[in-house]
């Protein structure tokens, strides 16, 4: 068996302190581990339920503050992370924006953020593998959201899930569609 990492290696909050919301914390605490990462790839066997379409996601850095800092959809979407067949994904660039707001709008929670982003389940795909199809997307409202629709193509997700309205006002981009949270859900229900 491969040795763990804890997610991306973001600091994990200290010991000792109550620092993961609890609707994350007991989700942990009944066993379910996490699938860790290995150069960019899920390790451990995930097995869909038979007759299952497993959908691959990409969360937004709004989808993980958001989700973070408060409760609604986002938050169930990074539950959902834990106990679902679809793959969840997150890019490099995407990782460190969560950072970065979170550090700007909330330092309170940075430690609780460091600790959630350790441990949901998702893909990370590294800047080097969407980084040359950034340049794809010249004509988007906030041309720094580009590499959010790189990263979905290079990884071929199914959904990207935002509440950029610039993004979802896109409706779809090659084979994936762009969706709110709550979209999302519903969508991932089916």
């Amino acid at each position: 068996m491969p040795p763990r990492r804890r997610g991306r290696g973001l600091r994990a909050a200290p010991a000792g302190g109550d620092s993961i919301p609890r609707a994350l914390r007991t989700l942990s605490e009944r066993g379910e581990e996490a699938r860790c990462i290995q150069g960019g790839a899920l390790a451990g066997p995930e097995e869909d339920p038979p007759g299952a379409a497993s959908v691959r996601v990409l969360l937004d850095a709004n989808v993980l503050v958001s989700g973070i800092a408060f409760g609604g959809n986002e938050h169930k979407l990074l539950r959902a992370t834990f106990r679902s067949p679809h793959t969840f994904l997150v890019s490099d660039d995407i990782t460190s924006e969560t950072a970065s707001v979170l550090t700007r709008k909330f330092p309170r929670r940075r430690a609780a953020a460091d600790e959630i982003l350790s441990v949901i389940r998702v893909e990370v795909i590294p800047r080097h593998a969407y980084e040359k199809e950034i340049r794809r997307f010249p004509t988007l409202r906030d041309p720094r959201d580009a590499h959010v629709l790189a990263a979905a193509a290079v990884s071929r997700a199914d959904l990207i899930v935002t509440g950029d309205r610039g993004l979802l006002d896109l409706r779809q981009v090659g084979g994936s569609r762009v969706v709110s949270p709550s979209q999302a859900l519903r969508i991932l229900r089916e």
